[in-house]
């Protein structure tokens, strides 16, 4: 979906060239973005080792195999940009706006292989989510299958315009969002543009804040034993039920202006995703070799 939106390409194989790039790219930045683990970046916690020349630091090394990634990024969406045959598609539209507001190759690269980023492995880990509640919380799916097998029956697959008369699992779907969010920390980085004061903390101009997606997520006067994955949270008349400041009930894309701009891509295809996984498959817990079932853990899981 990607990569139909943003370069015009259809992917139909996992053996694509376009797949391997990306995941090998994707791995990289994966292991960027876990602060004082290891190499690179273990010079955040030690910065006097960003200082060492690269010929005598090795731990540069994933950091240069990222920023190479930009070519690639870069590649795609020029490619994109002269041969593509659609006209809507995100490469065009970014080379188009690039003048007006003096985009380098660095940025038009980056923001290019945002969208992989961004779109690709936030769904995959969403729906691992789903499937992990699935197999821990077997006791909310009756009330799926019977609403999917009323509502849109067995001789065809759950429609995105049958969204309006599915109600619980529009309720599921808000659930697998809020149960375990894919960023526990709220999207981008806000900042005041004056000195501010919350209760009696100063929070000067420009200094970072961000939300604790986790603990809103994991508050007990909004959730009621939020660890139990509990779709009836999410309708009024439930005693599970608890108001909440936003009229989707959850803040799993982050907030305000830098809101994720996917948000909606993210909530189509997550919806229509578990809908028919629901109508078509019975998920349960796997077996062992004695054909009893493995217990999941909901917290030994990232």
């Amino acid at each position: 979906m990607v990569s139909i939106i943003g370069f015009g390409r259809r992917i139909t194989s996992i053996d694509d060239p376009l797949i391997r790039e990306v995941i090998m790219i994707m791995h990289i930045a994966a292991e960027l973005n876990v602060p004082g683990k290891s190499f690179p970046m273990l010079m955040e916690t030690f910065p006097f080792l960003s200082k060492f020349p690269r010929v005598i630091a090795p731990w540069k090394k994933a950091v240069d195999g990222y920023v190479n990634g930009r070519g690639f990024y870069y590649a795609l969406a020029d490619e994109a940009n002269r041969i593509s045959t659609f006209d809507d598609i995100f490469a065009k539209k970014l080379f188009a706006e690039a003048p007006k507001y003096n985009l380098r190759y660095e940025e038009i690269a980056n923001i290019s292989g945002n969208l992989f980023g961004a779109g690709s492995d936030t769904s995959s880990s969403t729906l691992i989510t789903f499937v992990l509640a699935c197999c821990a919380f077997p006791e909310v799916l009756p009330a799926a299958w019977e609403e999917l097998d009323r509502v849109v029956g067995q001789h065809r697959s759950p429609h995105i315009d049958d969204e309006p008369n599915l109600p619980y699992i529009n309720a599921f779907v808000k659930e697998v969002f809020r149960w375990r969010s894919v960023a526990i920390i709220g999207g981008q980085p806000h900042a005041p543009t004056q000195d501010d004061n919350y209760k009696g903390y100063l929070i000067p101009k420009g200094t970072w804040v961000q939300g604790n997606v986790w603990a809103i997520h994991h508050h007990e006067r909004e959730f009621p034993d939020p660890d139990r994955f509990n779709p009836r949270r999410f309708f009024k008349d439930s005693t599970d039920h608890r108001p909440f400041p936003n009229e989707k009930g959850y803040m799993t894309f982050g907030w305000g202006r830098r809101v994720c701009s996917g948000q909606g891509l993210a909530e189509q295809g997550t919806w229509i995703t578990v809908a028919r996984l629901l109508w078509a498959f019975r998920i349960e817990k796997a077996l062992d070799a004695e054909g009893k079932e493995i217990p999941v853990d909901i917290f030994n899981y990232t």
